[in-house]
């Protein structure tokens, strides 16, 4: 195990394994900024956890690295939001960069309000699939976007107060997408449950299903599984021994649930 960062607070968001067997890290360091937050990028040995590269990204105000992926070329993308650069209050934020952190290329996208990339797939065919939030959330809870060669092909936004975060992303088994997070205050069983979504390839919405009790639940990560199904990871204070337990729930291709355990004790 290793610890990483100085005498500032460090935030790791994504971390994936590379081809190379190296483990790519992205999150938030205030050590060492002109301003505020700057992305952080962190590039380690897999069987030392001896760092390869570190690397800040940022100007003056607050920017942040929420995802990665690697481009078939052996490059990775960063995705997030910085307040330095662009044309609003914050913008979504997409980096190219080498496998040594060195910025190969950077784009910004977004309106005069705040937008964010939070999750980002990369497609067969090159292009990016991202989700996140845009223009304070005006026009819909969730931004998913498809870009390619640096162009917006195109764009919807989804829900009105139904979704509140979105934290997990990840492709379905007919080219669609789906997502998971926790709900809004117009959500059908109303705010702190969690929802899960599946968009199709053009990002229209499919399904969306509800999950929680009478307490206050949180959904934290999503994976696909085996059998075309869908596993979520979370908290929830409406079952389980006391208090806030670990919450893991599997639903099938269709987003209905199948079972869901608890994990914890008393607090």
């Amino acid at each position: 195990q290793k610890t990483f960062g100085h005498d500032g607070d460090v935030v790791i968001h994504k971390v994936i394994e590379a081809t190379n067997g190296y483990l790519i890290a992205v999150g938030q360091t205030t050590t060492g900024t002109q301003g505020g937050t700057d992305g952080w990028l962190l590039i380690a040995d897999h069987s030392t956890g001896q760092v390869v590269a570190e690397k800040r990204f940022g100007g003056k105000k607050d920017d942040v690295l929420y995802a990665v992926t690697q481009t078939f070329e052996g490059n990775f993308l960063l995705a997030g939001a910085t307040s330095s650069i662009g044309k609003g209050k914050s913008d979504a934020w997409l980096l190219l960069v080498n496998d040594r952190g060195q910025l190969l290329r950077e784009t910004t996208y977004g309106t005069a309000g705040r937008d964010e990339f939070r999750h980002i797939l990369l497609q067969n065919d090159g292009s990016l699939i991202l989700a996140g939030h845009n223009n304070d959330r005006t026009a819909g809870d969730i931004w998913l976007s498809k870009i390619q060669q640096d162009t917006v092909r195109w764009e919807k936004n989804i829900g009105t107060e139904a979704f509140e975060t979105v934290s997990g992303f990840v492709p379905a088994s007919d080219g669609g997408f789906v997502f998971c997070g926790n709900t809004g205050k117009k959500a059908e069983n109303g705010a702190e449950n969690i929802y899960l979504a599946k968009a199709d390839a053009k990002g229209n919405l499919s399904w969306k299903k509800f999950f929680g009790e009478k307490g206050w639940e949180e959904a934290l990560g999503l994976i696909t599984t085996r059998d075309g199904g869908f596993a979520m990871a979370g908290l929830t204070k409406s079952k389980g021994a006391g208090d806030l337990d670990a919450w893991l729930l599997k639903a099938n291709r269709d987003g209905t649930r199948q079972w869901d355990k608890t994990f914890g004790g008393k607090d």
